[in-house]
């Protein structure tokens, strides 16, 4: 039995930088910082999660510790449903295009590093490709954390 996706793009907002942002039929409170696509989870909170790791150092991770140091909050996060997986990556590539990325010489504030309808969802890793990772893997030692994390 195939599985059921439940779709949609969200925004990740800056609760630091209160305003009236409106992109199309979109108006935040805050500024946002980051557009992405998700489906079934919550996709959302773990760019949350991964920013409590200090190694992680992309720019939306940085940006995140900055915001919970400076407000001791975490970055409101708005979901909008679609009704298909291509609604939901054309609106993350639409929104990210009319908003802007701060490293894409357009003078926006989304920490996005690309223009969005990356990634696969429902992907299904292979018995070589998992033994393969198994392999490079084998005699690392895992930290008290990543061990907490697969339970």
């Amino acid at each position: 039995m195939r599985q059921k996706f439940l779709f949609y793009f969200y925004i990740l907002l800056d609760p630091r930088i209160l305003g009236s942002f409106i992109y199309r039929d979109l108006k935040f409170p805050y500024e946002p910082i980051w557009i992405g696509k998700g489906s079934s989870g919550d996709r959302p909170k773990a760019h949350i999660r991964d920013s409590k790791d200090l190694k992680n150092n992309r720019r939306i991770h940085c940006k995140i510790r900055k915001i919970f140091k400076d407000s001791g909050k975490d970055p409101v996060i708005l979901k909008i449903s679609c009704d298909s997986e291509n609604e939901a990556l054309y609106n993350e590539i639409d929104f990210i295009n009319v908003i802007g990325r701060a490293d894409n010489g357009d003078e926006g504030p989304l920490c996005n590093h690309t223009d969005g309808g990356d990634g696969a969802t429902g992907l299904i890793t292979s018995e070589k490709a998992k033994e393969k990772l198994r392999l490079a893997n084998l005699g690392k030692k895992r930290s008290k954390e990543s061990k907490e994390k697969s339970l």
